[in-house]
């Protein structure tokens, strides 16, 4: 597959993935949101497999680059987040009630953990510590031979399983930077990692037979203990890993072939902005609806057609800051000039 085409297709499963995310944290039916977190956060470290290379640089040089393309924005996100929940978030919905202490989320920024509120003013900010770890974990495990790979790969999934069912019976600690989540995440990092032959390859009926898998993979998550990675509730490890599988390689699958178009290239580029501030305009777009405009919130309530269109408008309200980062703060997100 020719490189551009190969980027392309990975940006555009990107967009997709996070207008997931998006959509997810709405106020969808259970079955389809328990569908989306079926594969929507498996599905970006499968996707960051795709594109990583095995690391001929020193372990030093490669913790720095990751320091400044991850730990960077968390650390920028989560100041500037937590001085918008210190000034108004605590103070309007769920929040107000919960009476927490301003130094329960200062803490959890150097915890980086979705748990026991301690990301309370910005809960999808677990993903960029935890994505770090499995880029350190990935140098390790990717550089030894492959059975090595995979027995690792295998014992830490398998601690990432057992972690979860300890934190969520037991309500114990979780680990710094989500590192119990990495466990997990690693495994759809390496299995993408040695999956890039099989979308370099012409596949015939692609599109076809990715709807079938995704719809297979649908299907078992509908019918499944509902999985988050970010709260670490993975109650059925074998559907969990089942579902995830199949809704991400038919996705790819389905998307591999797709035309090029400039504005999905963009939001596929540009989805740690996206993903970082997405509940803070989200939380905005309905104090605006709510005290501005009288709208009765409820309206959302397990409507797939207004949370669609919120979650459309909130990424369109994001975009002008996606383009204001590139060009003038690109460190805020990871990037270099």
């Amino acid at each position: 597959m020719p490189s551009k085409q190969r980027v392309f297709w990975i940006d555009f499963a990107k967009a997709i993935g996070i207008f997931l995310v998006v959509l997810g944290h709405t106020e969808l039916p259970e079955f389809l949101n328990r569908a989306i977190y079926a594969f929507h956060m498996p599905f970006f470290f499968f996707l960051g497999g795709l594109t990583f290379k095995t690391p001929n640089e020193e372990f030093s040089k490669f913790l720095k680059k990751k320091t400044q393309t991850y730990l960077v924005p968390y650390f920028s996100f989560a100041f500037l987040s937590y001085f918008f929940w210190f000034f108004v978030g605590r103070k309007f919905g769920a929040d107000a009630l919960l009476n927490i202490s301003p130094y329960h989320p200062l803490i959890g920024i150097f915890y980086g953990v979705n748990y026991n509120h301690y990301l309370i003013m910005n809960a999808v900010l677990w993903f960029l510590p935890c994505y770090f770890c499995v880029q350190l974990l990935a140098y390790f495990v990717l550089k030894r031979s492959l059975k090595v790979q995979w027995l690792l790969t295998l014992i830490m999934a398998g601690a990432g399983i057992i972690l979860a069912n300890i934190s969520n019976d037991e309500m114990l600690f979780r680990l710094p930077f989500s590192l119990d989540s990495a466990f997990l995440g690693l495994s759809f990092f390496v299995l993408a990692f040695h999956s890039k032959c099989l979308f370099s390859k012409e596949i015939k009926c692609a599109f076809i037979k990715g709807v079938l898998l995704f719809s297979l993979g649908t299907l078992i998550s509908i019918f499944s203990e509902r999985a988050d990675m970010a709260t670490m509730i993975v109650k059925e490890p074998l559907s969990f890993y089942l579902s995830a599988i199949l809704c991400i390689y038919g996705l790819c699958l389905m998307v591999c072939k797709i035309p090029q178009n400039r504005f999905i290239e963009f939001l596929g580029k540009n989805t740690l902005p996206i993903f970082t501030t997405h509940l803070i305009v989200g939380s905005l777009l309905k104090g605006v609806l709510s005290f501005g405009l009288k709208v009765d919130l409820s309206v959302f309530q397990n409507a797939v057609f207004a949370n669609l269109i919120f979650s459309i408008v909130s990424i369109a309200l994001i975009i002008p800051f996606c383009i204001f980062c590139r060009r003038y703060l690109p460190w805020l997100i990871g990037q270099r000039k």
